[in-house]
This record gives C-alpha cells, structure tokens and sequence, in this order.
C-alpha cells in the first residue's frame, strides 16, 4: 500500500475508476507514461481537460484545453490554492473557513509559480461539467503526501469531485473532518532535475531537451554520469525534440519516493 492511500484512508477519501465524461484535471503525473491508453480515451470523451504538470507532456499537450504548469515538488501549494479558490465562497464549518482564510496565496502562488488567475480559469473551465480530479504516480511516494491527502479530503467534503487514481483500483474510506496540516514548507527542487519512472528495461539514455543540455553543459551521445544523492548511473544523453525545459527522462527498473529528483548530471571523462 502506497503512502498516498495509506493518507487518502486516514482522511476518509474514495477513489473510483476514472469518471471521463466529466471535466478532468489531472495532477501528479507525465500521463503518456503513466496510462497511455487512459489518455486517449479520456481526450476523445472529457468535455474540458486540464492538467497540471512541471513538464509539458507530449502526447496529451496538444489535446489540453488547458496546461498550468508548477514548480516541481510543489503539489501541495497547487492543491491548497485550487482549494482556496473552490471553498472560498461556500459555506465552511469554522474550523474549516479558519484554515481556508490562512492560507497565503503569495506564498503558494511564488513557491509553485502557479498564478491565481490561472487556477480560476481552471474553475471556469469545469464549472457545470463535474469533475475529475486524476492523480498520478508522481504523488503515492510524495514528501508532502499526508497535505496533499488532506486537501484533496477538503475540497471534496463541500465541492463534487470525483477522484480517481490512474493506476490503482478503488478505495472506499469512511468520512474524517480531520484538516490537512499547514501548507508552509513546500519541498525544494533547485537544479538540474530527472524525472525517473518505472519500465521493464531500464533504459540506456538519458532524454532531455537541448535547454537542459546547455545548462548541464553535456551534448548529444555524451557519454554521461547521473549522480544523485544515493546513486550513480552511467548512460547516454540523448537529446529529445519532444522534451522542453531542463527536467530529463529517465526509465528504470525500480524507484522509491517521489519521482523528480535533482541529480548533477556529468560528461564522463575519455581518455586519450
């Protein structure tokens, strides 16, 4: 059992199969590596799609009605500001208006660079077409998922969400009017970032965009070592058309925690 449904039980959140001819907003997830298939059938179906991502996804991109994208690590803030937006003229227990009401939107708003204005667009947009909220891989092993837990809970005990998990069956909880702890210490992501996800075959290539290649100062068939803070891989880089901004893609056989993670990508030394 993940972290994410182990915080979805203690707060009392359902998840159901995916409910496609409602708007969907996704989160949490690269959805052409996540559920491919998924995808398709709910960009041939959903009124609205919306998605929320630090990296824009290739396959479901062009389809979007709309794409926000945020700081990676920054869910919570995202979360917390749709939140904010959702309930702030519904009628809320105190406890609940209190904690709404102290929220700081600045502080969500710079560390997710997420504007404001663009999370109420987001509202327009589903507004009468129900909503899907989607949450990806990104999220089970997330450093804020006991937050993320608690915001999804609260918007959905005063707002109609139907919440659904890409790739995990549904979850039946009993109701909690626990609230979410404070969102103040949204996690850091400064750096060269690589979003790692899991395939059969690890794969022999680092893809990244020519912006990230610059910045890491490495170059296409570069042979490259990937250092993180636990562990060393040496692959090829691989420059992609399709991969924009400076967070690379890398497929391998296993990954615990959260899935982007900062790593100093380095050009290994020839002799000679």
């Amino acid at each position: 059992m993940s972290e994410l449904i182990r915080a979805f039980e203690k707060y009392g959140v359902s998840v159901r199969k995916p409910k496609i001819d409602n708007a969907v907003l996704f989160i949490g997830t690269l959805p052409s590596i996540d559920n491919e298939l998924l995808i398709k059938k709910i960009c041939e179906n959903s009124p609205e799609v919306i998605y929320f991502s630090p990296m824009e996804d290739s396959l479901l991109h062009p389809k979007a009605d709309k794409y926000i994208k945020y700081e990676i690590g920054s869910e919570a803030g995202v979360l917390a500001l749709l939140a904010k937006a959702l309930l702030k003229n519904k009628e809320l227990d105190e406890d609940v208006r209190k904690y709404i009401d102290e929220l700081d939107d600045g502080y969500l708003s710079a560390e997710s660079n997420t504007g404001e204005e663009e999370i109420e667009e987001c509202i327009k947009m589903f507004a009468g077409n129900g909503l899907t909220l989607l949450l990806g891989d990104d999220l089970h092993a997330h450093p804020n998922v006991d937050t993320i837990a608690g915001l999804i809970a609260l918007i959905s005990r005063f707002e109609v969400l139907h919440i659904s998990l890409l790739n995990e069956s549904e979850l039946n909880s009993k109701h909690s009017t626990v609230l979410p702890s404070a969102v103040d210490d949204i996690s850091s992501f400064d750096g060269t970032a690589i979003y790692f996800y899991v395939q059969k075959n690890e794969s022999e290539k680092l893809l990244a965009s020519l912006q990230f290649a610059t910045a890491a100062k490495v170059k296409d068939k570069d042979d490259i070592a990937i250092i993180t803070k636990d562990k060393k891989y040496e692959k090829i880089f691989e420059v992609s058309e399709k991969l924009k901004g400076v967070i690379a893609l890398l497929g391998v056989n296993e990954k615990k925690g959260y899935r982007y993670e900062v790593a100093n990508v380095i050009k290994k030394a020839t002799n000679g």
